[in-house]
């Protein structure tokens, strides 16, 4: 049986109801954060500068497409990695917080687009959809690998379930092939759309 086989096998058995959990919150999220913004516009510029300020590197980046590439896809590698890292802790606090803080960033993101008088679709179609058909479902695998380790760990601190838990050395061997034959290679053809065609489309 060959590796993505595996993969699939893992994703359908123990993923996949959280990858759609995830999903689920993630756009409930954005679009509350989304009507949250435009019922209170002041929140825009509090929220802006901290934005403008987290992607300062960015806009230095855009007149050298290799070295945006390369920062695009460095930030999504650590986003992605913190998302599986944060299932080293119980109870699934942490991946939840993440999820919803990801989730609302989006919303908020839309939502100034339109009120700065650029479209909503205009924005997802030219700015968005193009690296985010495939960032987001990285990022979403990484945060069910992430809720996945919590909810085994959760499992093997409780008594009476720690013998249904995968062992830890699969659990680490599964997670590690994940991120690195699959969300590193989605990532980085996300960042290699996001730096070269993305800019292209307006």
């Amino acid at each position: 049986m060959d590796f993505y086989q595996l993969q699939w096998n893992l994703f359908k058995n123990r993923l996949k109801n959280i990858f759609l959990i995830s999903l689920g919150i993630y756009f409930v999220v954005a679009t509350a954060g989304y009507f949250l913004v435009l019922r209170n516009p002041d929140l825009v510029p509090q929220y802006m500068g901290w934005l403008k300020k987290s992607y300062s590197d960015l806009v230095l980046f855009r007149s050298n497409k290799l070295f945006l590439f390369t920062y695009i896809l460095l930030t999504n590698l650590r986003a992605s990695f913190f998302a599986v890292l944060l299932g080293l802790i119980p109870f699934l606090i942490a991946p939840v917080i993440f999820l919803i803080v990801n989730g609302f960033m989006l919303g908020f993101i839309m939502a100034a687009a339109q009120m700065e008088g650029m479209p909503m679709g205009y924005t997802l179609l030219t700015r968005i959809l193009p690296h985010g058909i495939i960032e987001l479902p990285a990022l979403f695998y990484s945060i069910s690998l992430g809720m996945y380790l919590s909810a085994e760990i959760t499992k093997k601190l409780d008594p009476g379930r720690r013998q249904d838990s995968v062992s830890l050395k699969m659990l680490m061997l599964e997670i590690s092939q994940s991120y690195f034959l699959i969300i590193i290679p989605l990532l980085v053809l996300a960042a290699f759309i996001e730096a070269f065609i993305t800019p292209l489309m307006g």
